[in-house]
């Protein structure tokens, strides 16, 4: 029975034992720094009245559904609020489920951690996720919107560019144009395949249909 309690009373996990109503029948030292009431304190109160509002129906709601299927281990997440200190701490809880000989409930044994700082970081990393998502959606939107407005000034430089090929040219200034021609086209087929992408990124791309011959 010493080790036992050297063990209990030692661990930093909240570790507690309830009746088939929620009521408290045994709490370690860690109930001050979780539920703000010394272990002695918190025999007789209920552990549900320490459970986040937001969270005590899904709670009730798991443990029924435990109970019916009979479980002998479960596990759950869920708040706590310290009424003294008004803290919220997210707890990771695993529990034992006793039933008597007529499959009635009879304790649940709880061992419990506070997670807060896990759930914090998890917070943070999806913030940050659908922020740079979000970044992603909206230059792939500027970009596919900007579509016309990119190809348009191309356009006009390479028909203009093939006008000028049309006259009256030395020998130079037709190598030259016939270079500009040439990386103008390239540069051209460039954006036009970096706007596609841009356009699937964005959910703008639209699919063309046209006649084909396959032998061809």
């Amino acid at each position: 029975e010493e080790k036992y309690r050297q063990f209990v009373e030692g661990s930093s996990d909240l570790i507690i034992q309830v009746d088939h109503q929620g009521v408290f029948t045994f709490v370690n030292h860690m109930a001050k720094d979780i539920f703000g009431y010394s272990a002695q304190e918190c025999i007789g109160k209920s552990l549900f009245d320490f459970i986040h509002p937001d969270d005590r129906q899904s709670t009730e709601a798991w443990c029924h559904d435990v109970v019916d299927k009979k479980l002998d281990t479960a596990s759950l997440e869920n708040r706590q609020v310290n009424p003294i200190s008004g803290e919220v701490i997210h707890m990771g809880w695993t529990c034992t489920f006793l039933y008597d000989q007529g499959g009635g409930l009879r304790v649940i044994n709880g061992i419990a951690n506070d997670i807060s700082s896990h759930v914090m970081i998890e917070s943070e990393l999806k913030m940050a996720k659908e922020s740079a998502e979000k970044a992603t959606q909206l230059k792939s939107e500027f970009l596919a919107n900007m579509s016309h407005d990119i190809r348009t000034p191309m356009n006009v430089i390479i028909g203009m560019n093939r006008l000028a090929l049309d006259t009256d040219l030395n020998a130079d200034q037709r190598r030259y144009l016939v270079a500009v021609q040439h990386n103008s086209e390239s540069l051209l087929h460039l954006i036009d395949d970096i706007l596609d992408f841009s356009k699937i990124e964005a959910g703008q791309l639209n699919l063309e249909e046209r006649p084909f011959d396959l032998k061809k």
